[in-house]
C-alpha cells in the first residue's frame, strides 16, 4: 500500500467518524423539526376537531333552538287565531246581541205606537160636546184661522162625552177629536187638535150645514197654531142671481195677514146633505175638500181669481191680480187685469184693463184705465170700444193663466 493510499485511507478513517454525526445530527434535526411542526400542527388539528366538534354540537344546538322557535312561533300563531277566533265569536255574540236588543226596542216602540194609536182612535171614536164656554171660542163670529192661541188652561173643563164624562183642556190635548155644536142656528162640526200649548196643530176640519145642506168647508193646515195654507168652500148667490160654489186654496201670509192663491166659482147644481147628526156623527162623516171636490166635478166654472185676499175679499194692490168669469159655454165673458179692493176693480194706476160681455152680446168691449167699485173711469178721450178676437189675441197671448181662456167667437159652435 502506497503512502498515498495509506494517507487517505487514513483520511478516510478519520473522515468516517465524522459522517455519522453527522447523519446523527441530521436525523435529530429531523426530529427536532418533526416536534416543531408536531407542537404547531397538533395544536390546529386538535383546534379544529375541537371546533368541528363544537360547530357540530352549535348546529345541532342551533336547529334545536330553531326548532323550538318554530314550535313556539306556531304555538303563538295558534294562540293568535284562536283570539281571533275567540273576538269573532264575541263579536258575532256582540253583533247577535245588539240584534236582539234593536228586534226588542222595535217590538217595544210597536208596542208604544200601538198604545197611543188605539189611545188616539179611542179618543177619535168619541164624539165630544163642547162646554158654552169653549163654544164661544169655537163660534164662527170669535173664530180666527189666524189667531193661534186659544183662552183655555190645562184644567178647563172643555168638553163631555155622551155618557157625560167631563175632559179637561189637558186631556184633550194632541188628540184629534170631533166636536159637533150649534153657531148662529146652523150646525157645526169640528175635527181636529190643539198641541199642549193650545195652538191649533195639523190638519184642522170644520163642516157647517144649514138644515140639512152643507153650508161650508173650511180646511186649515197648522204649524205650532201658525196657519200656513187653507181650502175653503161656501156657497152663495152671484151677481146674476144663481148660486155658485166658492173654493179657495191659498197659503197665509202670517206677517200681513194676506192669503194668497186661487179662488174656483163652480155653478151649484145639487145640494150636498147629511145622514147624520150631533149625536150620531162620526170622524168618516166629516167631509174634506178632496171629497166635496168630487162630490161637484161636474160642475161648470163661473168664475176664476188669481191673486190675494184677505178679511173674506179679493184685496190685491199688486196689479198682477186677475179675474176671469165664464159664460155657461165656458167661454170667457169677463176678464179683468189689474188692482181689487174689497172684491171689486178698483186701480188708479191706469194700467188696469179688461174685456167684457154681455150674455146676449157677440161681440168684446175693451177698456184700459182706471177703475172704481168695478166700473171703468170713462173720459171724453178714454172710453169703452168694441175689440175683435185677433186684437185680444194679441194682448192676452203674451201673458200667463192658470186657467182656460176661450173666447167667445159668433162664427163658431162655443158650446
Amino acid at each position: 500500500m502506497s503512502d498515498l493510499a495509506i494517507i487517505l485511507l487514513r483520511r478516510g478513517l478519520c473522515v468516517m467518524p465524522k459522517n455519522k454525526n453527522k447523519k446523527k445530527d441530521s436525523v435529530e434535526k429531523q426530529n427536532s423539526t418533526l416536534k416543531f411542526w408536531a407542537q404547531i400542527i397538533v395544536p390546529i388539528l386538535f383546534s379544529l376537531v375541537i371546533a368541528g366538534v363544537n360547530t357540530y354540537i352549535y348546529v345541532r344546538i342551533v336547529n334545536h333552538d330553531i326548532k323550538s322557535i318554530n314550535k313556539s312561533i306556531d304555538s303563538i300563531n295558534q294562540e293568535i287565531k284562536d283570539i281571533k277566533g275567540d273576538t269573532s265569536d264575541l263579536k258575532v255574540a256582540n253583533a247577535a246581541n245588539q240584534s236582539d236588543f234593536r228586534n226588542l226596542k222595535e217590538q217595544f216602540d210597536n208596542i208604544q205606537d200601538n198604545i197611543d194609536a188605539l189611545e188616539k182612535s179611542i179618543f177619535q171614536d168619541i164624539t165630544y160636546t163642547p162646554t158654552k164656554k169653549f163654544v164661544q171660542q169655537l163660534s164662527m163670529k170669535n173664530f180666527d184661522f189666524s189667531v193661534n192661541t186659544l183662552s183655555i188652561k190645562d184644567d178647563d173643563i172643555i168638553a163631555k162625552d155622551q155618557n157625560g164624562k167631563k175632559y179637561t183642556a189637558k186631556k184633550l190635548a194632541d188628540k184629534k177629536i170631533l166636536l159637533p155644536y150649534i153657531d148662529d142656528g146652523k150646525e157645526v162640526y169640528f175635527y181636529g187638535q190643539f198641541n199642549n200649548k193650545y195652538h191649533w196643530e195639523g190638519d184642522c176640519v170644520i163642516n157647517t150645514y144649514d138644515g140639512n145642506k152643507l153650508y161650508a168647508i173650511m180646511e186649515a193646515n197648522y204649524d205650532d197654531g201658525v196657519l200656513v195654507s187653507y181650502n175653503q168652500a161656501t156657497w152663495h148667490k152671484n151677481s146674476g142671481g144663481k148660486f155658485v160654489w166658492n173654493i179657495s186654496l191659498r197659503n197665509h201670509n202670517e206677517k200681513s195677514n194676506e192669503n194668497i192663491g186661487d179662488t174656483w166659482t163652480y155653478y151649484k147644481k145639487n145640494d150636498i146633505k147629511k145622514n147624520f147628526n150631533r149625536k150620531t156623527v162620526k170622524p168618516k162623516n166629516i167631509l174634506n175638500m178632496n171629497q166635496f171636490k168630487e162630490k161637484i166635478k161636474n160642475s161648470k166654472l163661473e168664475s176664476y181669481y188669481h191673486g190675494v185676499t184677505s178679511n173674506g175679499l179679493y184685496n190685491d194692490d199688486t196689479g198682477t191680480a186677475y179675474l176671469i168669469k165664464y159664460a155657461v159655454d165656458d167661454t170667457v165673458r169677463t176678464l179683468y187685469c189689474g188692482c181689487f179692493k174689497d172684491g171689486k176693480f178698483n186701480d188708479n194706476s191706469g194700467n188696469a184693463w179688461y174685456i167684457a160681455r154681455g150674455e146676449s152680446d157677440s161681440q168684446y168691449v175693451y177698456f184700459k184705465g182706471k177703475f172704481k167699485n168695478g166700473i171703468p173711469i170713462e173720459s171724453s178721450t178714454n172710453k169703452r170700444k168694441y175689440i175683435s178676437n185677433k186684437k185680444i189675441h194679441n194682448i192676452i197671448d203674451k201673458m200667463e193663466f192658470n186657467c182656460s181662456v176661450q173666447l167667445y167667437d159668433p162664427n163658431k159652435n162655443n158650446s
